[in-house]
């Protein structure tokens, strides 16, 4: 599941543009940059992002209030 670049600073208690700096500049592995000649692009993954602050994927996506779908099915946590 995707996060937000915002989702990601709250839960890591810092902010959108030190995970942006961060994630160009190589320091943290959470997801992908998408470089284009406008503008970057953040594609943050729910589960590498749990992997990295040490919590279960479900755990992360608590905190946020979300759900996660397994395979269309949508399941609450």
């Amino acid at each position: 599941m995707r996060i937000s670049v915002a989702e990601a600073a709250k839960i890591m208690g810092t902010t959108s543009l030190t995970i942006q700096q961060m994630m160009k500049q190589g320091m943290i592995n959470i997801g992908d940059v998408m470089r284009n000649k406008e503008r970057n692009t953040y594609i943050i993954h729910s589960g590498i992002l749990a992997r990295h602050i040490g919590v279960t994927e479900d755990e992360l996506l608590n905190q946020l209030g979300k759900r996660k779908e397994y395979y269309g099915a949508i399941k609450d946590i």
